[in-house]
């Protein structure tokens, strides 16, 4: 069992992150922008590199607004371990864009940092499951 104010930060981070990726398979990418701190870094199989700054992850992002539509995903074996203002979220996720077996498999790492009150994504990593390539 967690320590109450770290179930306090993993039932926060999950729930907003929930959120998020609801409103990212609808085509909507904003509330996954959202949890970005403005100086982030991110890696995924899309970038040639890392990108830096919540500038690039909106020009990233912004040709994919309305063009994603995934019927349902799962996040599975979630573990957020907390270490003061800083946690590291680790996660598997399936993507299903319709019935049946998953569509998309990824390997997920997001690093938060506490900044006031909020949770905020200062790193991101994506890499797609091995049984998937």
């Amino acid at each position: 069992m967690r320590p109450a104010s770290e179930q306090s930060g993993y039932d926060t981070i999950i729930a907003e992150l929930e959120g998020a990726m609801n409103q990212w398979y609808k085509g909507d990418p904003s509330g996954y922008i959202k949890l970005f701190a403005d100086d982030l870094t991110y890696f995924a199989p899309v970038t040639k590199g890392r990108l830096e700054g919540i500038a690039a992850l909106k020009e990233l992002f912004s040709p994919l607004v309305g063009q994603i539509n995934v019927a349902r995903f799962e996040m599975l074996n979630p573990k957020l371990q907390l270490h003061g203002d800083v946690g590291i979220l680790t996660y598997h996720l399936n993507e299903y864009a319709g019935g049946g077996s998953a569509t998309a498999r990824w390997n997920a790492t997001q690093v938060y940092r506490r900044i006031g009150e909020h949770w905020r994504i200062i790193h991101a990593h994506w890499s797609f499951m091995a049984n998937t390539l």
